[in-house]
């Protein structure tokens, strides 16, 4: 990232707590690709169907498109068929603004299982 834009790993890390970041090379592919990867590998490893995700959240400062949202994407692309969605986009600011706010939103509207990713 420090190639990227001017500024320093740790300067990053200190700010937003974001310690690792994925560049997608593949320019056919978008965020819901590495996401959806994501959650199928969480859900493997765990034991847990699809079906039983209630929320999808993505946060991302790069969606596939501005509609739909990339956590549609991926709700379907992993099989979350129960499962409500929506993206995060906050730049820089999503990992604690979705730290934050997940919480609250599990316990409001008695969500069992989420699948979330930043």
């Amino acid at each position: 990232m420090e190639t990227l834009v001017d500024t320093s790993s740790e300067w990053i890390v200190t700010r937003s707590g974001i310690s690792e970041r994925r560049i997608l090379k593949d320019k056919t592919k978008g965020s819901s690709f590495m996401a959806s990867k994501a959650a199928e590998n969480v859900l493997e490893k765990r034991g847990i169907s699809p079906k039983e995700i209630d929320l999808v959240i993505v946060a991302t400062v790069t969606p596939d498109y501005p509609y739909p949202a990339t956590a549609n994407i991926v709700s379907d692309a992993i099989g979350a068929v129960n499962a409500w969605s929506f993206d995060l986009q906050a730049a820089c600011s999503s990992l604690s603004m979705h730290r934050r706010r997940l919480p609250s939103l599990l316990k409001a509207v008695h969500i069992k299982s989420s699948c979330h990713w930043q």
